[in-house]
């Protein structure tokens, strides 16, 4: 399993290395997702990437999907 080695890719990137070790951490979970669709923890990362890139209707059907998959997650809510 992937494990992110940079918890600061998640927050508001301030500059192009930023906005690309954040890109580059959302293709990999994409990726993973294709394999593994299930997998309430990816799609809540990809969610969160997705927000921090503005791309909020994405990271809404992201963590729809986790509510349906994890309704008992206490992250969720």
């Amino acid at each position: 399993m992937y494990k992110f080695t940079n918890h600061s890719a998640f927050h508001k990137f301030t500059d192009l290395k930023g906005l690309i070790n954040l890109t580059l951490h959302l293709s990999v979970l994409s990726d993973f997702l294709s394999k593994a669709k299930q997998d309430h923890l990816l799609l809540s990362n990809r969610s969160h990437a997705f927000a921090c890139l503005d791309r909020f209707s994405e990271a809404l059907e992201d963590a729809e999907r986790v509510v349906k998959l994890r309704p008992d997650w206490p992250k969720v809510r």
